[in-house]
């Protein structure tokens, strides 16, 4: 008599084999699943989280706070801690020991030198590691009836399709008191205030750095070099631009901007970012965008100071997501296309004086304000 399988033999163990076999790469698979601070499934995202802390300019805080951003970095293994302030409030900062910072991210080839130079003599540290990951030019936001004004005057033009405005003519404008009304062919004629172009404190903040750049260039006949004779004689020609605003100029750019973006009456034009203009939610009504001849880019520059540090200014400057994200925000990745909209017009490159130069004309004419005194004096 044939008695039945049940599960002897060769084909009985090899039916045991398979079942246990499948039982254990399914207990595994679960397993891997399961970890969550693994290699997981999610994209291949990192299998721990390191924090970092890093000393960033105002413009790049929403950058750095949008959700998409946040995550992207998390699933590379990092959760950075920003602290937002001007670009020349963090070279203080950074200068003392045991600060915490594991990355600068100023908005300036000038300070990010100057940290740099800082942070090797005061700390002893090794050559550090700069990565320039994005970039973005410094605009005029303004109104529609305000580029005509100034088209009319003779200070605005287009060209190929962008409004190019002679920023010495606007310096100049400021200097000798010319009021709205006064502009012949002025539609706003019963507009007397004085022609502005408002910034953030140039002592302070990075973009109202820039604007004291450029305008230095231009009024030390294109050259960014002053030399300590001619400093005095530049800060006179520029000083009217910033005391004309007043003592209560914005620390941050952010804060500029949206006093423009509320249709503030007092902001008819502002310095600020080509990024924050692109990436605006809000814009008042008949906004415009001036590109102002000699231009000058803001550069922004990650200054690693721990391996934490390294690996921010890594993943900014190689991430195809996180770049992606940076266009969104406006800004310019190095070499990688720009967002939609970012013009090129044809504009004199201004460059910075050193940082050193910048320091003594923000000091001359602080001393200005703080005096009391005019500007011519």
């Amino acid at each position: 008599m044939t008695v039945p399988d049940k599960g002897g033999g060769a084909g009985g163990l090899l039916r045991l084999v398979a079942l246990v076999t499948g039982v254990a790469i399914i207990a595994v698979v679960a397993v891997y699943l399961a970890k969550g601070d693994g290699e997981s499934a999610s994209g291949g995202c990192a299998g721990s989280v390191a924090e970092v802390r890093g000393i960033i300019g105002s413009e790049k805080e929403q950058y750095f706070r949008d959700p998409r951003v946040v995550e992207r970095l998390r699933c590379l293994g990092l959760r950075t801690v920003i602290d937002s302030r001007g670009s020349l409030d963090m070279v203080d900062p950074l200068r003392r020991p045991g600060n915490g910072y594991d990355f600068a991210f100023p908005g300036s080839r000038v300070t990010a030198r100057k940290i740099m130079e800082d942070e090797a003599v005061q700390h002893g540290l090794p050559a550090l590691d700069q990565y320039e990951v994005f970039s973005s030019p410094m605009v005029v936001a303004t109104l529609t009836e305000t580029v005509g004004v100034l088209r009319d005057h003779g200070s605005a033009r287009t060209v190929d399709g962008q409004t190019v405005v002679d920023l010495a003519a606007i310096v100049e404008m400021a200097r000798t008191g010319t009021t709205w009304n006064s502009i012949k062919d002025n539609p706003t004629a019963a507009d007397q205030t004085q022609v502005l172009l408002n910034s953030t404190d140039p002592d302070a903040s990075n973009s109202g750095f820039l604007l004291l750049a450029a305008a230095a260039w231009s009024a030390n006949g294109n050259r960014a070099q002053i030399g300590s004779a001619a400093l005095p004689g530049v800060a006179d020609q520029v000083c009217q631009v910033f005391a004309a605003q007043g003592g209560s100029k914005p620390v941050k750019s952010q804060d500029l901007f949206d006093q423009y973006a509320g249709q503030n009456p007092k902001t008819r034009m502002a310095y600020v970012y080509e990024s924050q203009v692109l990436s605006a939610r809000v814009l008042p009504e008949g906004h415009a965008v001036m590109y102002p001849n000699p231009g000058i880019a803001s550069v922004h520059t990650v200054i690693a100071l721990t391996a934490g540090g390294q690996r921010v200014g890594q993943v900014l400057r190689e991430d195809d997501e996180l770049a992606r994200l940076v266009a969104e925000h406006g800004f310019r990745p190095q070499g990688r296309a720009a967002r939609p909209g970012a013009a090129d017009p044809a504009v004199t490159a201004a460059e910075s004086p050193s940082f050193d130069e910048m320091s003594a004309l923000t000091d001359l004419l602080v001393a200005k304000r703080n005096s009391g005194k005019r500007c011519d004096q």
